[in-house]
């Protein structure tokens, strides 16, 4: 298990590298002038060049990328066009809270409603419950978010009036909507794998002996069944939350949430080179951990998965 550890950390430092690579580069190449944002087009052409100057821009771009890893390796991810003095990691620490807390009420969200709805469906499978469940299951992976989320906000905040509007709230009363629109493709996920999953776990030869042994229904499901039938489901919620951090930049700009993809946006807005590429390595290599997280508690959780992959 030792060797597929090591080489999972090295295919992902690769994976890394080359998002960082990809992503410096392909910043260069938009169309557009940091310089001609913060001055403006009116400015002389020695204010434009000290303040090229000043941000390194009138370095090739090798040196330019020598200078972001040596920001990384540091610690500091650059200093802010826009805000100078700032550096990105403290830019970056200051609004990660909100982008977690939003994620982890998100994903609870997700869970609360998804594994019952899964174990629903297994136990009535082919009958009404089970037609029910997935289709509530495909609405959740149908509806995008930029339309779940303004239909949230115009029915619970604006006609009922049960929720704050978007921006004036970060509490739990204000994280409902926006979890709500985040978690909602994975509440289907979750619930689908679960019902394939319990489905598979109600064949097993066990199952039937507890209930020859006269169990009931409930005890089997969740003494015996559930707790085997999870075990694929714990390996989709771990891979699935680096995709709500990541996908959260959608949904904080819809709702008007400080964050890390509100920070990522405004950075694009206003061309701030530097919080562009550390708030998307932050990203990146916070999808990469969770993927590693995962693996190592799956490998652990079935031991037989290591023995395979070793």
């Amino acid at each position: 298990m030792t060797g597929k550890i090591l080489t999972r950390l090295s295919t992902s430092l690769f994976a890394v590298l080359g998002i960082m690579i990809l992503v410096f580069f392909m910043i260069h190449a938009i169309p557009g002038d940091p310089v001609d944002n913060l001055l403006g087009e009116q400015a002389s052409g020695v204010d434009r060049e000290n303040m090229r100057k000043n941000m390194n821009l009138h370095l090739p771009l090798h040196r330019q990328f020598t200078i972001f890893v040596g920001s990384i390796l540091d610690g500091s991810l650059g200093k802010s066009f826009v805000y100078p003095g700032r550096t990105v990691s403290s830019m970056i620490f200051e609004v990660f809270p909100d982008t977690f807390f939003l994620a982890v009420v998100s994903m609870f969200l997700a869970i609360i409603f998804a594994v019952p709805l899964g174990v629903i469906a297994a136990m009535y499978r082919g009958k009404f419950p089970d037609s029910i469940s997935m289709v509530i299951a495909v609405l959740g992976i149908s509806m995008p978010n930029v339309w779940l989320g303004p239909l949230l906000v115009l029915l619970f905040c604006i006609n009922l009036g049960w929720l704050p509007p978007p921006g004036s709230s970060t509490g739990i009363s204000g994280t409902i909507l926006p979890a709500i629109t985040l978690g909602s493709a994975l509440m289907a996920m979750i619930a689908r794998i679960t019902r394939s999953s319990m489905i598979n776990v109600l064949k097993q030869q066990y199952i039937t002996a507890a209930r020859a042994r006269g169990l009931s229904s409930l005890r089997i499901i969740i003494r015996h069944a559930l707790p085997n039938a999870l075990i694929p489901v714990t390996t989709i919620i771990f891979l699935q939350f680096g995709a709500l951090l990541s996908g959260a930049v959608i949904v904080e700009k819809i709702f008007a949430r400080p964050g890390i993809g509100t920070l990522v946006l405004r950075a694009i807005t206003q061309r701030d080179y530097p919080v562009i590429q550390g708030t998307v390595l932050v990203i990146a290599m916070m999808v990469v951990s969770v993927n590693i997280i995962s693996d190592i508690l799956y490998m652990i959780i079935d031991p037989r998965i290591g023995r395979k992959q070793s």
